[in-house]
Formats: structure tokens, C-alpha cells, sequence
């Protein structure tokens, strides 16, 4: 572990990873500081009992129309449920909507505490 301050978690895809002895496979560092964003960004907003600010109120919006308006509210929204990750600032969310598809595509920028190379993640999501 490099940066005690990114700190150290279970590994997450779509379930716990495994290592090939049979382990919990863990995340440290800069890895685990992206996994924590990604699973902020894929947990609605207030789905954990004992943190009601936990989660992202885009996923609330995904029923709504894709009027002008929606990319500007996603974006604010994405980067409020960010703000709430100590160990980043977000330097930029430019979304590309789909509306043929009902999908939205979030390019997210971000700056890793004591980490001198820039973050980006591609937050991808469908619309009902």
C-alpha cells in the first residue's frame, strides 16, 4: 500500500473477487479510491440506512423526459453526489445523452488526493 490515506477495501466487479488462493481479494490506493467513486456513482441516493447522503439523485432522474434541461440538472447532480468523496475534486462531468437509445454517458474528471495524475471515468447508464 502506498498512500494509507487512499485506504484499502474489498475488491467489487458485480460481486467480491477472489483471489486464485481462495481470498477476498482486496483494492488499495488509487484503485480503490476509483472503485469507492464508481460504487457512489451506482447506489442511489439514500439506499444506505445509516448514511441518507450516500448515493447518486441521478438515478432518480432517469424516468424523467430528456428535455434541455436534464443534461445541465444530471450534471450538477453527479457532481454533488461526488462532492461527498473526501479524496477527490471533481475537475469536470460532460455528459452525452443518447435519447435514442435512452442512455446517458458521463465522461468524470477528477483529482485523487496527493496524487499528481488526473482521474476520468466513463459512468455509463440506461434509462427506463
Amino acid at each position: 500500500m502506498g498512500n494509507a490515506k487512499l485506504g484499502v477495501d474489498l475488491a467489487f466487479n458485480a460481486d467480491l473477487l477472489v483471489t486464485y488462493q481462495g481470498d477476498l481479494k482486496t483494492v488499495a490506493d488509487r484503485d480503490n479510491v476509483i472503485q469507492a467513486v464508481r460504487m457512489r456513482l451506482d447506489t442511489p441516493l439514500g439506499a444506505l440506512f445509516y448514511d441518507s447522503s450516500y448515493g447518486n439523485p441521478v438515478l432518480e432522474m432517469l424516468s424523467e423526459n430528456l428535455d434541455s434541461t436534464w443534461p445541465g440538472r444530471a450534471t450538477r447532480a453527479i457532481k454533488e453526489c461526488l462532492d461527498h468523496e473526501p479524496r477527490i475534486e471533481v475537475s469536470g462531468v460532460l455528459p452525452d445523452i443518447i435519447p435514442e437509445a435512452r442512455k446517458a454517458v458521463f465522461n468524470i474528471t477528477f483529482q485523487i488526493l496527493d496524487d499528481p495524475r488526473p482521474g476520468n471515468l466513463v459512468w455509463e447508464v440506461e434509462m427506463p
